[in-house]
Parts: structure tokens; sequence; C-alpha cells
């Protein structure tokens, strides 16, 4: 048993009005052993960091950690929980309170049980900062019994299952869980399925109590709610469980509309009478998830909702191209599930192989979150109907296009100004604590082409100036469209150490770094790597750098290769001039060279760079394409979009390089 009997860990979110109260009452427990408390910052913007410092001043048992980017509340009572002293864990939301005793009555029966966590006996709902202004109290039940997986399906009757609320755990427990989930919002609830799933054993403590603070700010689940997400984030939950249920509920699940503001899928699901498999209490066990998969992949004749479920697990494995081939199959069949289609076009990207399967009304239609309660009213609908509309049409018009931009970007710039400073120096405090470690972890967002090789220069530069070892966060992995990319960008470049597995520098700008003709004209700016190159002192030239040598193609001497890749340019807002393009080709070929049109989506992206190195003339538009030319010192003509949106044209141009840019 660790010297810490307990480490109650508190995820903090803008809660500087409410944190201390609820770290006051850590401090009231009796236990048999020492508290330690773990705060952990989800980048805040109030004072929530200024009040966790203060009351950490003083004290050796408080631990504070501090995200660099908001993350969500799975990701940071994970974090909270891997770096807590103690075998034993409680998780206390910063705006609420322990009343005295609570923890001392729960540790004891875990102890007792030898169980893996244990509930609350009643939750305590008050109004505002008033602890005698109770609203309403819940009261859960199974007293004296092991916690049933089956409570996790409550009825309206009761008894209503603690683990939905917070609850003490074991670390080995949270382990064998696998933790909060991140992608989704309702951590909470998830945390809950997962634990009693892998078999783990839970009590409810009598008499423990928990005070829960209403009607203050609104709620997680609140917000949720409003977002339009409710749904989803079930959804997400028994996506992950869908090997639980038998067949038909499996179908129903996948087939509900999750955008019905009228419908709830966790009612819906939970007024049926059968829902489980018959032999669902056998799978209720650690790893019964890998032995059902394997009993899966060996099966001929897979029913729809086992295959969509087999099909996100070889996803998550990152086996995309057994993924791909369930999911085809899936949809082949008629279930045309929403999330089944924007698995299999993520898939489809990560293979560079088209599905003519992929269906984006279906991925349109599920993910246009519906906005409920009081965030919508009657203007707002009118007001955001008007306001596409008015976009639609001034993409199509290039000049009108070209000024509606420029004047975003210059309004955008001057509110960043005046509401960037306290993030702004976060950001510089970052950078020089990367120097000073010698270690930087970076966070990637987008896995294309174009938006990797912004970052090829950092490996060598940072390493050369400051003896920086260089990293990828393991968050970034998933991103990346296919592996060649990965192994193009950084796999094959000497300065590159890994990935590892923490929270990653994210890279940003600020209108403060930037010069006053783009400030307040919006005209060229700095591109990625100039702006990185400035944070961080290294100067020198801002081209992306590879390490792979292209190999001359002999039948490309006499080529102009063309790749005309919109895709991100649509997603930007950007507007080309085809007819402009096609002239262009027109005049230099001059009928004395071929001219090829090529998808890079479709190439193996070293013979991609072959084809570059080796063609008479490359023309793009603005692209990974253009990137890699740059990267490859290779002659080429990029064309740019007619309308600039925001500046942010200039985030992939070289100015240093082989590259000319044609407006």
């Amino acid at each position: 048993m660790n010297r810490i009997g307990i480490s109650i860990i508190i995820p903090c979110f803008n809660c500087a009005n409410t944190l201390e109260q609820a770290f006051d009452s850590c401090f009231s427990q009796c236990t048999p052993g020492s508290i330690e408390v773990v705060m952990v910052d989800d980048f805040s913007t109030d004072e929530t960091r200024d009040v966790m410092r203060r009351l950490a001043t003083g004290r050796n048992n408080v631990k504070l950690f501090y995200h660099k980017q908001n993350m969500g509340g799975g990701a940071t009572r994970n974090t909270a929980v891997r770096n807590a002293s103690s075998d034993v864990i409680f998780c206390l939301d910063s705006d609420d309170i322990l009343p005295n005793g609570s923890i001392g009555k729960m540790y004891t029966l875990l102890k007792e049980k030898n169980a893996d966590g244990v509930g609350i006996h009643r939750s305590i709902k008050f109004n505002g900062n008033n602890t005698n202004n109770i609203s309403h109290v819940n009261v859960f039940g199974y007293l004296g019994m092991k916690i049933p997986f089956e409570s996790l399906m409550e009825r309206p009757s009761g008894p209503f299952c603690p683990l939905y609320s917070t609850f003490m755990f074991t670390k080995e427990a949270f382990e064998i869980a696998g933790g909060y989930p991140e992608n989704h919002g309702f951590d909470t609830q998830s945390f809950a399925w997962k634990f009693l799933a892998n078999g783990l054993t839970a009590y409810t403590c009598k008499d423990a109590e928990y005070l829960h603070r209403i009607h203050y700010n609104k709620s997680y689940y609140v917000r949720e709610y409003e977002d339009g997400k409710i749904n989803h984030n079930w959804f997400k939950i028994f996506e992950e469980f869908l090997y639980l249920f038998n067949d038909e509920t499996q179908r129903e699940i996948l087939s509900l509309n999750l955008n019905d503001p009228n419908e709830s899928i966790f009612n819906k699901i939970n007024a049926k009478a059968n829902i489980f498999k018959d032999n669902y209490a056998t799978l209720l066990k650690h790893d019964s998830e890998l032995k059902y998969e394997k009993y899966l992949t060996d099966k001929i004749d897979i029913p729809a909702g086992d295959m969509y479920w087999l099909a996100v697990r070889k996803y998550d494995q990152k086996k995309y191209a057994e993924a791909f081939a369930l999911f085809e199959t899936m949809i082949g069949s008629g279930l045309n599930n929403g999330y089944a289609h924007l698995y299999l076009k993520n898939a489809s990207s990560m293979l560079g192989k088209p599905s003519l399967l992929i269906d984006e009304n279906v991925i349109e239609k599920n993910f246009a979150f519906r906005k409920q309660g009081s965030q919508v009213n009657i203007f707002t609908r009118i007001y955001r109907k008007t306001r596409k509309e008015i976009k639609g049409r001034l993409n199509k018009i290039n000049i009108i296009s070209k000024y509606y931009y420029r004047f975003v970007g210059i309004r955008n710039n001057i509110y960043q100004y005046f509401t960037e400073k306290s993030e702004y120096l976060r950001y510089r405090e970052d950078i020089e604590e990367i120097i000073r470690r010698k270690e930087i972890v970076i966070q990637l967002d987008w896995g294309g082409l174009g938006d990797v090789l912004a970052y090829t220069l950092l490996p060598r530069t940072l390493g050369k100036k400051y003896g920086i070892n260089f990293y990828l966060s393991e968050r970034s992995r998933h991103i990346f469209r296919n592996s060649d990319i990965l192994k193009l960008c950084f796999e094959m470049n000497p300065y590159f150490r890994g990935f590892k597995n923490q929270v990653g520098f994210k890279y940003k700008t600020f209108s403060r770094e930037k010069p006053a003709s783009e400030l307040l004209l919006d005209i060229h700016g700095k591109n990625i790597m100039q702006n990185l190159n400035d944070q961080f002192d290294i100067g020198g030239p801002a081209i992306p750098q590879i390490y792979y040598t292209p190999h001359l193609i002999p039948e490309y001497r006499d080529t102009i290769l063309i790749d005309v890749n919109f895709i991100s340019g649509h997603k930007l807002g950007w507007v080309y001039d085809i007819k402009q393009i096609e002239n262009y080709v027109k005049h230099i070929s001059c009928d004395k060279y071929r001219v090829e049109y090529i998808d890079p989506v479709k190439q193996d992206i070293f013979r991609y760079a072959d084809m570059i190195h080796s063609s008479h003339k490359f023309v793009t538009v603005l692209s990974g394409g253009a990137a890699l030319a740059a990267a490859l010192h290779t002659k080429a003509i990029v064309f740019l979009p007619k309308n600039v949106r925001g500046g942010s044209v200039y985030n992939f141009t070289f100015e240093n390089s082989s590259v000319t840019y044609i407006p």
C-alpha cells in the first residue's frame, strides 16, 4: 500500500469561483491514510490556474498539471489519475463538495469488500452557492450487494446505478477498464459501462453523500443537450459495447436518427424488455472483447451489428484495409448508418482507396447537430439560413468574395489582438519550457501532405540550435492520411525521435506577431514555418525538408504534370480560376509536351515525388503537391486562389523555394 491513502482528483475548467470550496472539502475527510489532491486544468480562460497555484502553496500533498489546449473532461480525468500517487482514486468535480466523512466510509467499504469500486448512496443537488437550499436528492440502490451490469439500463422506478455519478475506484481497475473515454462527451457515463463490462466489482456505500451544485453554471450534460449531442454521446457508448446487444437491438441502435430532438436513443433502447445477447453475462470480463473479436474474425456469416462493431475495432487498431472491407459489406447490406459512412470515408482516405458506397449526404445528415433548448430561436434560425445563403453566393463571385474574406480577416485580426494576451503569454512560457527541457512533442491536427510538411523543418533546426529532441504525440498517429506521409515526412528524418504518449505542443499564430500591413490590411502574411522560426528564434529560410532522394523517371522528361487538387481549398473557401489554369497549360505545352493529370490520392507518395522531380513542368494549385515540390527543390507553377480567406492561403506558400506562385 502506498503511503498516500487516497488521491482525490479535481478536473478544472473555468471554475475559479467554486474551486476553493471543492478543494477545502477534500481535507474534511477522515481516512486511514493521508489524502493527496491532484488538480488538472483543461486550458481555462478565467483565473482558475491562479486559484490552483494559491491553493497549492505550502502543501506538499497537492499536485498541479496544466493542459496546453482544451481536451475535454475524459482526457482531464485521465491525466489526473495517471499522475496520482495512490492506488485508490476519487473524482471530485470542481463545482461540487464532499460532505464530512464520506471518503472515509467509502474507503473502509472498498477494503472490507476487496472491491474495485464503491459508489455513493445519496447525491444531494443544491442550488447556487447555498448548500442548505436543496433542490432534490438522488438515492442510489444496491445497498449490501454487488452492483450488477444490468443497472446501467435504469428503469424509471429504480433502483438507480450509483456508478453514473462519481465513485471511488482503484488505479488497477482504472487501467483494466481503459480509463475515461476521450472521443465523446459522456466520459462519466461511459466509464461506468467500461467498469462493469470488464467484470469489475463495485458496491454502494451506505450513507456516503455527495453535494452536487446545480443552477449555477450550465452543467456539462445541459451543454451537450443544447448542442444536440446527447444521442451521439449515447451512441458512442453503445457502439463500444455493441457486441453485448442482441441482433434486433443492434440494428435498432444503428438505424436510429441521432439528430431527432424528439427521440432519446437511451430511452428507446431502455424501454425494450430484452436487449442483450443470451450469453452476454459470459462476456462481462476483462479481455472478453478480444476473444469475441477473434470469434467474429473466424466466422463467415456475421450479423450486421456485430460486423459494425468489428469494423470499428479494426479501425481503432489502424487496420484500415480490414475496416474498409467490413464497412463496405455492412453498408452494401442496407444498414445505412452515418457513422459507418464516416468511418468508411476516413479509412478510404488513409488507404488512398476510393469507395463508391460513401454517401456524403448521409454523413452531413448525421453530423449536422441540431441545437436544442435555449440556444435556438426563430430569429437565430433565420439569421443562420440567410448568412449561409449569402456566403454560398459570395463564393461564386470572385471579386466580392475576395474583399469579403479580406474584411473577415481584418476583423478577426483586430478582435484577436485585444483578447489574446493571456493565451499568448502562456504560449511563450510553453516555448521557453521546451527550450529549457530540450524536448518538444508536437501535436498535429491535420494529416494531409501539405499540413504535415509544414513541420518537417523543426526536427533539424531545433536540434541544431538548442539540442532539442523532436517527438510527435501519440494522439497525432491517427491523423496521417496514409503511412507513407508519416514515413516521408518524419520516419526518414534522422532528427525525429518517435512518438510520446503525452499532451503535445500545438502551433498557434497571434495577431501581435503580425506586421501592421498584415494585421490591418490582411495582405501577404507568413507561412507556418516562418512563424515557427520566429517564435523559436531560429531564423533562416522556411522551406519543407525531407530526406528522400527522388529517382528520375525518363519518360516524364517531356511531360507537363498537372495536379489540380481542390480538397483542402474547398474546405477553406478558396476559389480558383480553372480557365486560367487550362489556358496556361495550353500555352506552355505547344503540342510539344505530353500533358498528364494526376490524382495524388491514388498514387504511391514516393512515386508521386519521383514524377514531380522528373517532369518537364509541374503545375498545381495550393496543395500538398505544391509543398512537396518546394521540399524537392523542384521548379513548379502553383496557382493561388482568387480569393484570400483571412490570409490562410499564405500558410503553405514558400517564397524562397523554386516554386513560382501565380495569383
